[in-house]
This record gives structure tokens, C-alpha cells and sequence, in this order.
């Protein structure tokens, strides 16, 4: 797939998301205010430290870190943000292509959230992926990611983009700590290297 034409998916999948959450619940639907996945979430990334290998010991203090840190900065945002349906789970993994269309499936975890939780955890996804494709360069990258926002929050004129920006990092942040678990779950030695590169890079998304 060529950059035109992920450039016109980045448009279409920001104007998805941007319909889910103004999409109008009523409060009768209680299931959606359970915050499951937050409390999930929570669970699985407090644990963390119990999947730490032999080979990424030295690591530990710094995922401790990162992740008291994250844990604290996802909670203050959950409770001061705007809250709208959510997805859940927004990200190219996602989407299934059929007869040359695209759909959004995995609606297991829709609730009501943080809405920026949607679009810093696809963001980061989009851009993980296609570094590690190697089929763009890092500039053409960053403008499908400019493009996604500037496209999101023109259709969402309740946010603001600078004042957004700070948490699209924390949610950013958040999806590395489920790439560095896949990692240490996945693998019966992780690549210390790239978990290191993963929490610098984290650590820079909070601002540590």
C-alpha cells in the first residue's frame, strides 16, 4: 500500500473514531460506565514487575518508574477529561480489509472514557508499525500522524488540540507498557535492547 493511500485511511479511520465518540448514549446503559478496562488495565499493568526476566533485571528500576508514573497521570486524566463512548481498542490491528473495504471490528471493549485514550493509543500503534515495516520515512510518518489529529479535532470542536496534547503522550505511554508486556510474555528472552528503547522512549512521552 502506497503513503496516498494510507494517507486517505488515516483521514477516513480519524472521522470513525471522531463519529464513535459523539456518538449520543443513554444513561440507561450502564454496562458502559463500568470502566472495566481501566480497572483491568490497571491489574495487568501493576503486575508488571512479576514478568521481569533475568536478562532485563537492570531494567526493573526504570519500568518501576515509568510506570508508577503512568499509572498516577492515566488516573488524574480519567478523572478530569471529558468523557465520551470510546472504542476501547482503536488500532490498525484492528480493522479487517474485505472487497476492497475497510471495518472496524473488536467493540468488546467500547465504554465510556477518556476519548483521547482512543486516539494517542492509535497514534502510537500507527506509528510503531510502520517504523518497524521500514517503508516510510520518519517525516511521512509524523505527517499521517498531523493529519490524523488535525483531522480528529476538526471534527471534535469540543477539544482542544493544544490542551490534548500533553495526554495524547500519557496514552502514547500507555500503549508502549502493553508492547514492552507483549514482549516480556511473548518471549522467552526479551530483547533487553529494545524494551530499553521502548522505556526511554516512554520516559520522554512523560516528560521524566
Amino acid at each position: 500500500m502506497g503513503f496516498n493511500q494510507i494517507k486517505k485511511l488515516a483521514e477516513k479511520f480519524a472521522v470513525w473514531l471522531a463519529d464513535i465518540h459523539t456518538f449520543k448514549t443513554k444513561k440507561s446503559d450502564k454496562f458502559l460506565f463500568k470502566k472495566l478496562n481501566q480497572k483491568i488495565e490497571k491489574i495487568i499493568m501493576g503486575r508488571t514487575v512479576e514478568f521481569i526476566k533475568p536478562n532485563i533485571k537492570s531494567l526493573a528500576p526504570l519500568i518501576k518508574k515509568n510506570l508508577m508514573v503512568l499509572i498516577k497521570k492515566t488516573e488524574k486524566i480519567e478523572k478530569g477529561n471529558k468523557n465520551c463512548l470510546i472504542h476501547g481498542d482503536f488500532q490498525p490491528a484492528n480493522f479487517i480489509k474485505k472487497n476492497n473495504s475497510f471495518y472496524l471490528t473488536d467493540f468488546d471493549t467500547m465504554e465510556i472514557g477518556s476519548p483521547l485514550r482512543d486516539v494517542g493509543r492509535f497514534l502510537f500503534q500507527l506509528n510503531y508499525f510502520l517504523k518497524e515495516a521500514g517503508k516510510f520515512s520518519s517525516q511521512q510518518i509524523n505527517e499521517l500522524e498531523e493529519l490524523f489529529i488535525i483531522k480528529y479535532f476538526n471534527r471534535q470542536p469540543t477539544l482542544d488540540l493544544n490542551n490534548s496534547r500533553i495526554d495524547l503522550n500519557v496514552y502514547k505511554a500507555q500503549m508502549i507498557q502493553y508492547i514492552i508486556l507483549g514482549k516480556m510474555w511473548g518471549e522467552k528472552i526479551p530483547v533487553a535492547k529494545k524494551i530499553k528503547q521502548l522505556l526511554n522512549q516512554q520516559s520522554k512521552l512523560l516528560n521524566l
